[in-house]
């Protein structure tokens, strides 16, 4: 006789066959909590006739899907696995465990397993009969508070599991249900962390859908407020990523029609929105220089600076050859503060001088008044000491710098291209081609980057990469794509003690690198007075 879990957590035999068009046998495995649907019940829907899957009416998803519904139960079978029952057993076991760690599906769900020929079994689930809620959502009398309402909860669910876990559910409203005044999650796969990149294109895809429905500007700005709000609760700012700035940088790329651009506004205005700062979100705004294409496409040139690293002798010495060379406009690619003793001044200095500013990593951290877990021994330190100095006016600055700047051809960011953060992975010789044909999918051509602290040209020609250091003058027209690094202000590597930046002509596509001696010895004594670690002052005397 078969052994079959019982009701009460004990066991029950059962006939070795079931009365059915299709099945042998069926197996009730457990519950996510408590009392297991009984077998009767399973048996009873899977002899009901399949239902329709597709891409509109109730039930979503692919039409391959098997799915039998009744008024209160509904229940999917796995068709494609077709093992021996001892495989799918522990399969199912090793589900539900994931399940009950996960905390978002409804406690009656059941696993269970089926013979469907012979000792070969499938695996399957039971879950109570819930309203989805795309349903919800666009009823022709729905009120929209009651809609964004449910919409907050999908999103702190989805990020709350997201930061827990570093994985990420299926985002369609077709996924969650509602009963009894709870939302759970109906669907069976979960998938790795892509860094808000699904997590942004359902926020877009929520306005491409109900922004000419009912989600006024009002409501979007309520979303991403709240958005805002539960991203900076979960995504520890430890872990070196600014999440509702990423998620603007996402919406920014993807297509929108005009007439919902007031929704779109709305929602990017919510995700500028820190709790508790007044004025944070107009700062926001102004900093990010929302024309970004009249800025690159203007004939004077730009002065590029980079990795100043609170280090004031270099930047005066940068910005003097800058004004004497009459270039009036600069883009400072991040990096400010951190490692150096004048994080202070340096601030000042770029916001007397105008300057148009992006965020660096050491940015981020000091401005948010926590260490990265990432950070190296110098690094901590020094940033502490940074974090010390400054009031909290200049804190908010710093993390209100925009991420990057994107207007095509052109784009300009600390780190890579391809870096979802914006301001943690590297341009080097081994990323340098990737991130090349990345630029070239997306329809960039140009990218100005920091953080490497090393200045020249990785471009792209005829498939072929091509590397430029050590020319003061590169001509950039002939390339496909180009990776663009002015070097350091206040940090040099590669055995160079001076200071560098460069000037880019964009409507000439060229660009000219300098290296110019300073009063290093001015930023040594300041180091050595407020005592910085030995590391620190002898890695600047060598430049590494």
């Amino acid at each position: 006789m078969r052994v079959v879990c019982g009701a009460e957590g004990g066991y029950m035999e059962s006939k070795p066959t079931l009365n059915h068009r299709y099945f042998l046998d069926v197996v009730v495995v457990d519950a996510i909590e408590g009392v297991a649907v009984s077998k009767e019940t399973v048996c009873a829907l899977l002899e009901k006739k399949r239902c329709d899957v597709g891409s509109t009416g109730e039930f979503i998803g692919k039409p391959s899907t098997y799915l039998c519904v009744s008024d209160q139960w509904v229940v999917k079978l796995h068709q494609d696995m077709g093992l021996s029952e001892l495989v799918v057993k522990k399969w199912v076991q090793n589900r539900l465990n994931l399940e009950r760690e996960v905390g978002l599906y409804h406690p009656k769900r059941s696993w269970f397993i089926v013979e469907k020929t012979k000792d070969v079994w499938l695996a399957g689930n039971i879950s109570p009969r819930m309203c989805p809620l795309h349903i919800i959502v666009e009823e022709p009398d729905l009120d929209p508070d009651k809609a964004i309402a449910l919409m907050e909860d999908v999103v702190g669910d989805y990020l709350r599991y997201s930061a827990k876990t570093g994985k990420r559910l299926d985002e369609g409203l077709s996924n969650f249900g509602w009963i009894d005044g709870d939302i759970y999650y109906l669907d069976d796969d979960i998938y790795l962390w892509d860094h808000f990149s699904a997590f942004s294109a359902l926020l877009a895809s929520w306005l491409r859908r109900y922004a000419g429905l009912w989600m006024s500007s009002d409501y979007a700005y309520q979303l991403g407020r709240h958005t805002a709000s539960t991203l900076n609760k979960v995504f520890p700012l430890n872990h070196g990523v600014d999440g509702p700035l990423s998620v603007v940088e996402h919406l920014k790329m993807m297509f929108f029609a005009e007439d919902i651009s007031a929704s779109v506004d709305g929602m990017i205005l919510g995700l500028r929105y820190q709790e508790g700062e007044r004025g944070v979100v107009q700062l926001r705004k102004r900093l990010a220089l929302e024309d970004c294409e009249k800025f690159f496409s203007e004939a004077d040139p730009i002065a590029v600076t980079s990795d100043i690293h609170a280090n004031l002798p270099a930047l005066e010495a940068v910005l003097a050859k800058i004004h004497g060379l009459e270039v009036t406009r600069i883009l400072d690619l991040g990096d400010i503060v951190g490692y150096g003793p004048f994080p202070v001044e340096c601030i000042q200095r770029l916001r007397e001088v105008g300057a148009v500013n992006i965020r660096g990593n050491h940015d981020h951290m000091i401005g948010n008044g926590v260490v990265s877990e990432a950070a190296n021994e110098v690094s901590t330190w020094s940033a502490k000491w940074n974090m010390a100095q400054l009031n909290t006016k200049q804190n908010t600055w710093l993390r209100s710098l925009p991420l990057r700047m994107l207007a095509k051809p052109w784009m300009a960011v600390h780190g890579s291209p391809q870096d979802k953060t914006c301001f943690n992975a590297y341009v080097y010789a081994r990323t340098a081609e990737r991130n090349l044909h990345w630029m070239v999918e997306n329809g960039y051509r140009f990218c100005l980057h920091g953080h490497s602290h090393i200045p020249g040209v990785y471009a792209l020609k005829d498939n072929r990469i091509c590397v430029i250091q050590d020319q003061k003058e590169v001509d950039l027209s002939a390339f496909d794509a180009a990776l663009i690094c002015p070097g350091s202000v206040g940090q040099p590597r590669g055995g160079s003690t001076g200071t560098q930046f460069a000037v880019v002509f964009p409507s000439e596509l060229r660009v000219s690198f300098y290296h110019l001696d300073y009063e290093l010895e001015k930023t040594i004594q300041q180091m050595i007075i407020h005592q910085f670690p030995e590391k620190a002052i002898t890695r600047l005397q060598r430049g590494v």
